[in-house]
């Protein structure tokens, strides 16, 4: 009972300014308390508090600086800030905020009444303002949790996108557009080839684009994913000579940048390569150019001697250049007949044979 009494006075030092900023905690922690009494069984306890606090604030006035609805909202959002920073020290500055919002929120409400009287008695404010500050600890606590709810939440999402832009990463087998209305035939698993002629076929065309190659694409305006100067423009031209062409395997994939901008890829491949440890097939140069040569003596022997072209891909002849090498480091040169440039702008084509023979599209008409 002896602690009771002294409550009211605890109210009068701390109005009164004399309680420093450091003991702000303990003494919002004493508020929390007055307030469950306040309204306790002891209706005499309650009453004498009051009465007290009216007696020593009557000549208080609306205009004291410590009076005023701002000054006394402040000194509770300086609690806050003091308390946070003590307990709450990695709490984000948007959950901070959400704490101030939520005292300044309530204080309007509570205050209200009491600061439209002519002059509101100490007792008053306090009981409205210590019921603030027991609601405080529960609000805080289920800001922390909603904070720690969102961060969980933020956190899983994050994952999520890593996983789903690691799946992207990943070059996913495309099915290649029908050139001039002709078919790839794609039952090979390392490469895919056109046939558009049944009979009279002159010669093979074998693109190559070298190992891991990654040609970035970008919307032609037409809903087609494109490479700036591909080499594929040549294709139709091809096919209006009756050329078979075979081209590696290859597949779409998305990547994204430091601007957190998309970026979509076509890869060539025709191993299945060993993956990295993002799960990315990562080929081997060697083995990329075995295959290439084993297809050349492949279609040499399927279209019975029909003579066989290395076609410079989209690394600009440079893995074309190492066949040839390696052809010719071997003693079988002879399975390559040349090698087949396309241009890049017009789509026309130039054969140049290993006798240094050259022919060229534009200079040709197509067969009937």
């Amino acid at each position: 009972m002896k602690k009771l009494k002294l409550l009211p006075v605890l109210f009068l030092i701390l109005l009164s300014g004399q309680v420093q900023a450091e003991t702000w905690e303990e003494s919002m922690t004493t508020w929390a308390g007055i307030w469950k009494k306040v309204y306790s069984a002891d209706n005499d306890v309650s009453e004498q508090g009051r009465n007290e606090m009216t007696e020593q604030y009557k000549d208080r006035t609306r205009f004291d600086p410590n009076y005023t609805y701002e000054q006394r909202k402040y000194r509770l959002i300086e609690y806050a800030k003091k308390h946070i920073n003590t307990h709450y020290p990695d709490m984000t500055t948007s959950t901070t905020s959400d704490v101030i919002n939520w005292i300044a929120k309530w204080y309007r409400a509570i205050i209200k009444h009491p600061m439209a009287s002519e002059n509101p008695s100490e007792a008053m404010l306090l009981d409205d303002e210590s019921w603030l500050i027991y609601k405080y600890p529960t609000e805080i606590a289920n800001i922390v949790a909603r904070q720690a709810k969102k961060a969980k939440q933020a956190e899983q999402a994050r994952r999520e996108e890593v996983e789903r832009r690691a799946k992207l990463a990943i070059p996913e087998l495309e099915v290649k557009a029908p050139v001039a209305g002709v078919e790839w035939v794609s039952k090979h698993k390392t490469f895919d080839y056109l046939l558009p002629c049944s009979t009279g076929i002159p010669y093979a065309a074998i693109v190559t684009h070298g190992a891991n190659r990654m040609d970035s694409l970008t919307d032609n305006g037409e809903g087609e994913l494109t490479h700036e100067r591909d080499m594929a423009i040549g294709y139709p031209r091809m096919v209006d000579f009756c050329v078979a062409i075979a081209v590696p395997k290859s597949g779409l994939s998305t990547t994204y940048n430091e601007y957190d901008e998309a970026q979509e890829w076509r890869t060539w491949w025709m191993t299945e390569g060993v993956e990295d440890e993002n799960g990315v097939p990562v080929r081997d140069e060697e083995e990329e150019m075995q295959a290439t040569i084993k297809l050349i003596k492949s279609a040499k022997g399927a279209l019975r001697g029909t003579p066989v072209y290395l076609v410079i891909g989209n690394d600009l002849g440079k893995s074309a250049v190492k066949i040839f090498n390696k052809l010719g480091e071997d003693g079988e040169i002879d399975a390559i007949d040349g090698f087949i440039y396309v241009n890049r702008e017009t789509g026309e084509f130039s054969r140049y044979d290993s006798d240094g023979t050259v022919w060229k599209s534009e200079d040709n008409t197509t067969p009937e």
